[in-house]
């Protein structure tokens, strides 16, 4: 982002990891917001046991989501090279020596329990034109979870970065 930080025209963060070492963030303890137990009945043990683990709100929807986009790209990972990026995490750059003025947008999880939302007010003030929004029935996959108003923040913000670049797209 440093090096080319005039071709980005906006940025989109979700549910992102500000602090890299997993022991140093500020997270809550994972819980289950809502749950609809007839449908769970209807999953085998395992299959509840992540689901449960991983989401915070356990009904049909929400399973039928995470099982085709969440486990199905689980499943066919590379996980070799996944602990390779896992030893070296965090940003080229130190956060804190930018400030970026192109519109933002910053989704995160009241109840992401995997990188939390706290950390995130941190870097707030390095993003003047972002809209920072904690939604809470969510989250590590709050796309998922709260998907309404998910697309309705990530429209809003496609609509900035137009708006604000118009001359570049001419």
């Amino acid at each position: 982002m440093q090096n080319q930080r005039d071709r980005i025209l906006g940025a989109a963060f979700i549910c992102p990891m500000i602090v890299p070492e997993k022991q140093e963030r500020t997270v809550p303890a994972h819980s289950i917001i809502a749950a609809d137990q007839q449908f769970l009945a209807t999953l085998t043990k395992q299959e509840v046991d992540d689901f449960s683990s991983n989401q915070v709100v356990l009904d049909e929807y929400n399973w039928q989501r995470y099982s085709n986009e969440v486990l199905a790209g689980c499943q066919i990972a590379d996980v070799h090279f996944l602990e390779k990026i896992q030893q070296s995490y965090g940003f080229s750059f130190h956060l804190e020596n930018i400030m970026f003025h192109q519109p933002s947008l910053f989704l995160l999880g009241k109840q992401n329990a995997v990188v939390g939302y706290k950390d995130a007010f941190d870097v707030l003030d390095l993003f003047p034109r972002a809209t920072f929004s904690i939604l809470d029935r969510a989250g590590h996959n709050l796309q998922i979870e709260q998907s309404n108003i998910f697309l309705t923040l990530m429209s809003e913000w496609l609509d900035r970065v137009n708006e604000s670049n118009r001359s570049f797209f001419l």
